[in-house]
């Protein structure tokens, strides 16, 4: 049958009892006090603290005063330092980001402009009379050329738009 040990006279008990019947303590271990590595009673004599060796070492060492300094100037200078990289790569960030974006709105607006000037030069077209008699089918060749210039300029300008700006987001000796 499985035993505990009472916390303050170290007498087996039975696992089911809730009280020790020499002291009336209800506090117990469940380990044999005699197989620990060691006990270190405090000066009352009640109950026993049960510690490693290393635990009792680290007690026993008196612990050194540590007393933190101001900042100096070298670690003033290093944090200013690492604040102005920070800043920097918070900058290379937003430039990377800013080139994307860039790239995107320019060539959505170009792309947008070109397909409006395109609709424009299909609504010459009366469809009406191409369907009737096949005149008037084709439709406005200016307006077309004129969107396609639109949308072409629209891909070389945001391509340089963006290019540029990635640029400015290049890590330095990379």
């Amino acid at each position: 049958m499985a035993s505990k040990w009472c916390f303050k006279c170290n007498t087996k008990i039975n696992v089911h009892d809730q009280f020790c019947g020499e002291c009336g303590s209800s506090s117990f271990v469940h380990q044999d006090p005699a197989e620990l590595d060691k006990r270190i009673y405090q000066g009352t004599g009640e109950a026993p603290i049960f510690e490693s060796e290393f635990q009792a070492e680290v007690r026993q060492q008196p612990q050194p005063i540590t007393v933190k300094k101001p900042l100096q100037s070298n670690d003033e200078n290093d944090l200013a330092s690492l604040l102005r990289q920070s800043i920097k790569a918070s900058n290379r960030t937003t430039h990377a980001v800013r080139a994307f974006v860039r790239f995107l709105f320019i060539q959505l607006s170009a792309t947008t402009l070109a397909v409006f000037i395109y609709g424009l030069s299909m609504n010459t077209v009366n469809a009406q009379k191409c369907a009737d008699y096949g005149d008037n089918c084709t439709p406005n060749g200016f307006l077309i050329f004129l969107a396609g210039m639109v949308w072409l300029g629209g891909v070389i300008w945001s391509s340089q738009a963006g290019w540029s700006e990635l640029e400015k987001s290049n890590v330095p000796g990379a």
